[in-house]
């Protein structure tokens, strides 16, 4: 094994730990997204679901109309 000085040897494990933390927390946040989406799902049905998207599509619509008119 080569010399490497304490300092290096700690810097390197707490870049590795980061590293794990950072993934862990990617992880985590991911679950709570897919919960989300799964408790919005049971809530909702796709007919409604479906409805909304048609009024949102329109106010879009209507408000790029209305950009391009002033």
């Amino acid at each position: 094994m080569r010399k490497t000085s304490p300092f290096t040897l700690i810097e390197y494990i707490k870049s590795s730990v980061e590293i794990l933390i950072d993934l862990k927390v990617q992880e985590k946040t991911q679950e709570k997204m897919l919960r989300k989406e799964n408790n919005f799902n049971q809530e909702f049905n796709d007919e409604e679901v479906n409805e909304y998207e048609k009024l949102l599509r329109k106010l879009e619509a209507d408000i790029r109309s209305y950009i391009k008119v002033n």
